[in-house]
């Protein structure tokens, strides 16, 4: 990790860097976590819980992702950079489902969008549409 994810530790980063760990394919809201928290053991203050968020998504230890029609965002935590495999997302605009997928043809698509001198945040790229559970229940 960089210097600055291993900065001071204090009880209440600890208490959410071990929630993290063990939530690795969850996706929250910075209110979802810190209600969570307040819940434990070591209740962490809302401001620290957002700020610290802040810094592990800067740090690269978190993605985060906003929602479509939605004023907050939600997080995922990936940890280290080597485990964590290339994917993309689908929001459900139905049920708010995250679906993670792989495309060999997305890939080329994206490949041939650089070599034309775009660029974008693969890792963030949402799309938005309906599950198969949402799409299933209208037939």
């Amino acid at each position: 990790m960089s210097t600055a994810y291993n900065k001071r530790k204090t009880k209440q980063k600890i208490t959410i860097d071990k929630w993290l760990e063990n939530n690795k394919e969850q996706y929250f809201t910075a209110e979802e976590l810190f209600f969570l928290l307040m819940k434990g053991d070591t209740p962490v203050g809302r401001a620290t819980v957002y700020r610290y968020l802040n810094t592990l998504e800067e740090e690269g230890v978190l993605r985060r992702y906003t929602l479509k029609g939605e004023l907050s965002c939600c997080y995922q935590y990936i940890g280290d950079e080597k485990n964590y495999k290339e994917h993309y997302h689908l929001l459900c605009d139905n049920c708010g489902r995250i679906i993670h997928f792989s495309s060999e043809e997305l890939e080329v698509a994206f490949k041939s969008l650089e070599e034309n001198g775009l660029s974008f945040d693969q890792q963030r790229t949402v799309f938005y549409g309906k599950c198969k559970v949402c799409t299933s229940d209208e037939g």
